[in-house]
């Protein structure tokens, strides 16, 4: 059973429990107001009115606690609640039998039974104040309970130790039974107001809400009863046993709304609970209230001696409750105003790092078409600080050969401010150094945005990626000229030379077969050389699907540069080999083939090994020479090898380290991920 389901049978015995046990209690506190009420009928009541709601509410927390409703704190709280009410269960079936024993051991040992019930609540309404959110790791929460504490103890000194027992008291404590249950009692009524205190609304958590109140009525009644058995409080003096009869209707009251608690809960789709060191620790008026609370009544005992009218002490007492909720509602509205205004200083002091740190340039541009606002990158890509590009015309901002250009740009902006869209404009201009560059301009109108009020333009440098495109368009350009001319000159040349000999044989008279065989000969040895032309051109436009796999490829291109050049190029291939895909393939290829260029052409390398390792999830490619190595940002610069390879490294997916060891040479190290058998 994972979730609430209101026709689940035990949901409707939960729920009708807990409607009968409140019927209960109020016909219970009925008899009890009821007057002429006979001794027999009150020591009955006394003795056993408690014991079935005691079992009704154990047989609801057994079903709650064998549903999947309740986790974690929850459930710890649940199975400690369940404790609690077993514990007083037993004493009160065992009381009655007993009570003919007036010895000071018997009085110890139920005193002692009474007080198991205190620390078990209080661990409950600690789980529950855990699943709340609360955190016991926040250094203010221990302020709060030790204030709390503090406050709840001087109350009960006041109520209780202020005059010794009176002489019709029906039972008579000791003053160590006392400090006991007071210590109990304060114990259990701090972590109940921390509880109160963790919930910040009542419709977010009801059945904890409940619990609250069960546990402060039966504190409630607990403290009256110790206050009748301590001083014979004269409102009950004349009824027997009062003390008892508020013991028991606080019990039945206590059981009625753990019952309801249960009812809610089974309810309640179960969720998962809040983590104590998750959300804004809660900070509540309580402690305060209490502590101040309990300064007025001991000031109050000592007053009454006087003989002031306790009416006054009592409005006192309400106007400083009312002026202290007062003050904590504002201070609460205060706290939070201050979080979001910090929440929104914090934000915007991330926003305004990732803008300082940004690669492009961000500028706000206001109505009058100034720059208010311009980023760090400002000095590196348009070769002006930020600083001074501050308070200038927006137009000027790419020189003056694109004022017109930025003003229509500007203008188109503020032209339609309605619209959300951002706009593009790519120019060139000239930094204060010379330097030549391109960039993407992109606006958007955010005059409309109380945070921003005006156009913020977005200016990327492009300058790299439009010279690689133009670099690229060249060298495809370049290629099918040689490409052209490979099958004019070569291609085109041996066949004309076939037609030739195939004519001159044709023409050849029948009867000398030497001359026709020596014609055929010929014919065969320019159809081997335009064969081989022909797979020399089909391995430089695609080695790969000539040679079937890239291992194969990457030795024919080794045993190449070791014929034409004066280097020792080594392949080592590891690992179980599988098929590529065809463009990480050819990539892995390409990249092989400029590395030994740059070997060869910059880093004057002897040797080169190129090792390949196939693991299950991806392809490591490493190049490593003896060269003398050679500079990766003038190269960069000079030359357009460096820069494909990053490109082509990019494509992939990969990861690219080019690296001079300590040993010297140039080690270049491509990781890619991939997938056997992808094709």
């Amino acid at each position: 059973m994972s979730v609430a389901d209101d026709s689940l049978p035990a949901s409707r015995m939960v729920r009708v429990a807990a409607v009968a046990l409140w019927i209960y209690a109020a016909g219970l506190l009925t008899c009890f107001a009821a007057p002429g009420l006979s001794l027999d009928v009150v020591g009955f009541l006394i003795d056993w009115a408690s014991v079935p709601a005691d079992v009704m509410v154990l047989a609801v927390t057994v079903l709650l606690l064998r549903s999947a409703l309740v986790q974690g704190y929850r459930r710890v709280a649940w199975n400690l609640l369940f404790a609690s009410v077993a514990v007083d269960l037993c004493v009160g079936v065992v009381y009655p039998h007993l009570n003919v024993t007036v010895s000071p051991l018997y009085r110890a040992i139920m005193d002692a039974a009474y007080q198991v019930y205190y620390p078990l609540m209080t661990a409950a309404c600690a789980c529950f104040y855990l699943s709340c959110g609360g955190s016991f790791r926040r250094r203010h929460v221990w302020i709060d309970g030790a204030t709390v504490m503090l406050g709840v103890v001087a109350i009960l000194w006041a109520f209780l130790y202020e005059s010794p027992p009176a002489s019709g008291s029906a039972v008579a404590i000791t003053f160590g039974a006392k400090l006991f249950y007071t210590a109990g009692i304060s114990a259990t009524m701090t972590a109940t107001l921390l509880l109160y205190s963790q919930i910040s609304d009542g419709r977010s958590d009801p059945a904890a809400l409940i619990i609250v109140g069960g546990s402060v009525v039966s504190l409630v009644t607990d403290v009256m009863w110790l206050g009748w058995s301590t001083g014979g409080a004269p409102v009950f003096g004349s009824i027997y046993g009062a003390g008892d009869l508020i013991f028991t209707a606080g019990d039945v009251l206590f059981d009625a709304c753990i019952a309801s608690a249960a009812a809610i809960e089974w309810r309640r789709r179960p969720v998962r609970e809040l983590a104590g060191d998750q959300g804004d620790p809660t900070y509540s008026f309580l402690p305060a209230l209490v502590l101040l609370l309990s300064i007025v009544l001991l000031a109050a005992s000592e007053a009454l001696r006087h003989g002031v009218d306790m009416r006054v002490l009592v409005g006192m007492v309400v106007l400083g409750a009312m002026l202290f909720a007062a003050r904590q509602r504002i201070v609460s509205a205060e706290l939070r105003r201050l979080n979001r205004a910090l929440a929104l200083r914090e934000s915007d002091a991330r926003l305004m790092e990732l803008v300082r740190r940004s690669a492009d340039v961000i500028a706000v541009v206001n109505g009058a078409g100034s720059i208010t606002f311009a980023s760090a990158a400002a000095d590196r890509i348009l070769g002006v600080p930020a600083s001074v590009l501050q308070g200038s015309a927006a137009v000027d901002l790419l020189g003056s050969d694109n004022v017109e250009a930025m003003s229509r740009f500007l203008d188109a902006l503020m032209a339609n401010p309605a619209s959300a869209a951002e706009m593009e404009l790519e120019l060139e201009f000239a930094t204060s150094a010379g330097e030549q560059r391109t960039v993407r301009v992109a606006g958007s109108d955010q005059r409309a945005s109380p945070l921003i009020e005006g156009i913020t333009l977005t200016l990327a440098d492009i300058t790299e990626q439009r010279t690689l495109e133009r670099e690229v368009l060249d060298i495809a350009a370049r290629e099918r000229l040689r490409l052209c001319s490979d099958i004019h000159e070569g291609l085109g040349q041996d066949l004309t030379g076939i037609a030739l000999l195939l004519q001159s044989a044709s023409a050849s008279p029948v009867d000398n077969p030497q001359a026709l065989q020596a014609s055929l000969r010929s014919v065969a040895g320019h159809v081997n050389r335009v064969i081989a032309t022909a797979r020399e051109l089909a391995s430089g436009l695609s080695p790969l699907h000539v040679e079937g796999s890239l291992a194969l490829a990457l030795r024919r291109l080794a045993d190449a540069m070791n014929s034409r050049f004066p280097v020792g190029v080594r392949i080592e291939v590891s690992g179980e080999e599988f098929a590529l895909a065809e463009s990480i393939a050819d990539h892995l290829y390409r990249i092989a083939q400029e590395s030994l260029n740059n070997a060869l052409r910059h880093g004057g390398a002897k040797t080169i090994v190129v090792s390949l390792r196939m693991a299950v999830d991806h392809v490591v490619l490493r190049v490593a020479d003896d060269g003398r190595g050679f500079n990766a940002r003038a190269a960069r610069r000079q030359g357009l090898g460096l820069r494909m390879i990053e490109y082509r490294a990019r494509l992939m997916r990969g990861t690219l380290i080019i690296e001079q060891p300590p040993g010297g040479g140039t080690q270049l190290v491509l990781r890619v991920p991939c997938a056997q058998g992808a094709g």
